[in-house]
């Protein structure tokens, strides 16, 4: 299996086949198995240049974070900070607006407070969790680990006057006596299954057990908290104890480390609870969520500090596990050590999540400089998929669920935003920039803020800046958002008659450098021709749209059919730059086929006659091309039905005139617009040149008649095997043993007809007949087979390295 890694540097395009979902399930918020992926389809292109909100003017104060956003349904989520207030905010932002064009499009919907007591810190935290089923969030911020749920008596759940959300629960992460650092690092996680926990019953003030799942997060103080997702109402919630440990209860030589690896959860959210400790001893830590014990694994494997959060893969169940130096350790779902790769080490620092897909480990090398893909079977590195900057931080990847493409995406600490795509099915990464430039970049990100892709029911990609952005307090939030692609489609002239030729023009704004265009044109019935057979469009030009856009125009010339109706010819656009994993764009255009006043012409035949003349010879030079001879000097014709290889065949045509609708209707003109022979080229055996149909326009010389003559090049030479006397009727050409098998050799063609046609008028006293006039074109076909007997060369072509005798 190749696999071919590049960097790239790219716009905004995300290009993946099949219908778009958005789904809520993104790269961090709700996805416990801490891959960084999701599974969407993507087929849209971004506005380069983001839009910049700044959440601090909404709020009246400046705001810093370190968080990445999270998004779920509608609703996008940004944990920002106030150190001088000592002020936490929880910022609920609305994307749901279609086709957003500016901040004033993005609604800060609320902001939950969180104020810092003594020895809590409020800043660092990356942000909040969502439940797998949508109905609970948490977050730990300072000392402390929230959980709330999302939806409070039908509505939607907002901060109260103080900034407080409805019916939340607080429980403290207690942590080493000698730690007082009340800082968090992680991500909460909330596990699918629930728990048995034991309060007491307010009604019966009794004892009791109830079954919820688990909310978990740890500090830098040292401990771990693991806590009810939430409290029964008839549970007392001051009888709750959560569960948790810390480092030095579990060996007390292990103070001083701390909890940044964001947990993760096994089978899919049933299973145990993996997270790393960062310090002097390394470890995986299993939290078992049933019992409410813990134990670890990696001791004397994992050789730095777990800065990062564990992977979990659902293919293979094994345990991908990140040290803060580069080092990538394999655990299987036992938690016993696999194997490691270590080639992203280089004595740097390196503090970056994972993101896995279905053949890959996407990680950054020490130092932030680069982004390699490693073989999540086999552990080895496969490549550089990204280079060229600093600052790159977690990858993460959208996975189209149909055609297994996916798309691996990071910013860098310059705020460009740098995408990847290959094909999973394939076996391999493919290059390539989707027809993208090089100019998507946002402002600058600060420490650990990745890029959110794929957020909401538009597709957004979003992440947080620090800087100041269009005159407002420091802090923003930016959005790239989706361009609306045009295809329209139109037939000109949209009403026609029987058999007219009209005009398919098609209208779009994507670029006719990184797509094509094909149309489904009708068959003899106006049916579109399925897909597979569809007829490439003309790219014509190119002019200005609205809004700063490009307008690029293709066109088409076909045949309308000959039943009156109304029909549509299907159009799809396809994206065909180099990497690209596009769904085509769809469109139709609709046309009428009018019955004409006076009825429809029907075509009434044809005579084709073709004869095969073996004189004069046609022996071109190179770079000639067969040019016809005078009638008078074609002779030695061989019977009718019968060519040989190098024969001059003329073929007459000669079209009867086309049947009016009516008996009483009287012909003014009957007249060929055109005729086409259709016929082989080529060698069909011992291929001398590929054997194929070309077209001919046929010499109309009279209203009704056309003629034309050609060359047989497509058959007669069989080396070898001719007969040993040639026939008389075959003026001494090598004549086969067996013949060519028939091919037909066929003219279309079309006659203009104007005819009058008789029209009853009257008037009061009395009635008559005018004659109006109409007109029509009207297709037809003649097909004659002609057979090939042999050759009028005696001198035949010779492959090199053989002979041939006669």
């Amino acid at each position: 299996m190749v696999k071919k890694l590049v960097s790239l540097i790219l716009c905004l395009m995300l290009l993946f086949p099949t219908a778009t979902m958005a789904a809520n399930n993104l790269t961090w918020d709700t996805n416990y198995s801490r891959t960084r992926a999701t599974e969407d389809g993507m087929s849209q292109l971004y506005n380069e240049t983001p839009i910049a909100v700044s959440i601090g003017d909404a709020l009246g104060t400046w705001l810093y974070s370190y968080s990445t956003p999270i998004a779920y349904g509608n609703t996008l989520y940004q944990y920002a900070w106030n150190t001088d207030s000592n002020m936490g905010y929880l910022v609920a932002v609305d994307i749901s607006k279609t086709n957003p064009q500016s901040a004033a499009d993005f609604h800060v919907l609320w902001a939950a407070k969180f104020s810092a007591t003594s020895g809590e810190r409020i800043d660092g935290s990356p942000g909040p969790s969502i439940s797998p089923d949508g109905n609970y969030m948490s977050i730990a911020v300072g000392e402390y680990l929230y959980t709330w749920p999302m939806n409070v008596g039908g509505s939607p759940n907002v901060p109260d006057s103080s900034g407080m959300m409805k019916n939340y629960s607080k429980y403290t992460i207690t942590g080493n006596p000698s730690q007082d650092t009340n800082l968090i690092a992680m991500s909460p996680a909330i596990t699918e299954q629930s728990y048995t926990w034991q309060g007491t019953d307010i009604n019966t003030l009794e004892p009791t057990t109830f079954s919820v799942p688990v909310t978990c997060a740890g500090s830098w103080n040292g401990g771990f908290t693991v806590a009810p997702l939430y409290v029964p109402s008839n549970i007392d919630p001051l009888s709750v104890i959560p569960g948790g440990f810390t480092t030095t209860s579990v060996n007390p030589s292990w103070a001083g480390e701390i909890f940044t690896s964001s947990p993760a959860i096994q089978s899919d959210g049933y299973g145990d609870i993996l997270f790393g400790v960062d310090g002097g001893y390394p470890v995986l830590f299993v939290f078992h969520p049933s019992s409410k014990t813990v134990g670890y694994t990696g001791g004397g494997n994992i050789k730095y500090g777990i800065a990062s959060a564990p992977v979990i893969d659902s293919d293979t169940g094994n345990i991908y596990v990140p040290d803060k130096m580069g080092n990538i350790y394999c655990f299987n779902n036992n938690g016993n050590y696999m194997a490691q790769n270590n080639s992203l080490y280089n004595g740097n620092l390196i503090i970056s999540n994972l993101a896995v897909d279905s053949n890959y480990i996407y990680a950054v090398k020490s130092g932030y400089s680069e982004v390699h893909a490693i073989d999540k079977y086999t552990m080895t590195d496969e490549g550089t998929v990204f280079s060229g900057a600093t600052g790159f931080i977690d990858p993460s990847v959208v996975i189209n669920p149909s055609t297994k493409t996916s798309m691996v995406a990071v910013n860098d600490a310059n705020g460009y935003v740098h995408i990847s795509a290959y094909n999973s099915s394939s076996g391999g990464v493919f290059m390539g920039s989707g027809g993208l430039s090089t100019s998507a970049k946002g402002y600058a990100p600060p420490p650990y803020v990745s890029v959110l892709m794929d957020a909401g029911p538009n597709q957004l990609i979003a992440s947080w800046t620090n800087d100041a952005v269009a005159g407002g307090e420091n802090g923003a939030l930016e959005f790239w958002v989706p361009q609306v692609s045009q295809l329209t489609a139109t037939v000109n002239p949209e009403k026609n008659q029987p058999n007219a030729t009209a005009t398919l023009n098609v209208d779009t704004t994507i670029d006719n450098t990184m797509s094509d265009v094909v149309a489904q044109l009708p068959d003899a019935n106006g049916n579109p021709v399925p897909i597979t057979q569809a007829t490439e469009m003309n790219y014509i030009s190119k002019s200005p749209g609205e809004n700063g856009t490009t307008i690029y125009h293709w066109q088409l010339p076909f045949q309308v059919g000959s039943n009156p109706g109304t029909y549509s010819v299907p159009v799809e656009l396809r994206f065909t730059s180099p990497g690209s994993t596009a769904a085509p764009i769809d469109s139709s255009a609709s046309y009428d086929v009018l019955k004409p006043p006076g009825g429809i012409v029907s075509d009434n035949g044809a005579t084709l006659t073709l004869g095969s003349y073996a004189l004069p010879e046609n022996r071109l030079k190179p770079g000639e091309s067969f040019k016809a001879w005078p009638r008078s000097q074609l002779s030695m014709q061989h019977p009718s039905g019968t060519t040989y290889l190098g024969d001059t065949i003329l073929a007459d045509l000669t079209v009867a005139t086309p049947k009016l609708p009516d008996p009483l209707d009287i012909l003014v003109s009957a007249y060929l617009t055109s005729a086409t022979v259709t016929r082989p080229e080529g060698y069909a055996q011992d291929s001398q040149w590929l054997s194929h149909t070309i077209q001919d326009p046929m010499t109309i010389t009279a209203p009704l008649t056309a003629t034309l003559q050609f060359e047989e090049t497509w058959g007669g030479w069989q080396p070898g095997k001719y007969l040993a006397e040639t026939p008389s009727w075959a003026y001494r050409a090598p004549t086969l043993q067996v013949p060519d098998a028939p091919v037909n050799i066929g003219v279309d063609y079309v006659v203009h007809v104007v005819y009058q046609y008789p029209v009853w008028v009257c008037s009061d006293k009395a009635c008559w007949v005018v004659y109006q006039t109409a007109e029509m074109d009207v297709p037809g076909t003649a097909v004659v087979p002609i057979q090939v007997y042999g050759t009028d060369f005696v001198v035949v072509p010779v492959i090199s390295g053989s002979s041939y005798t006669y």
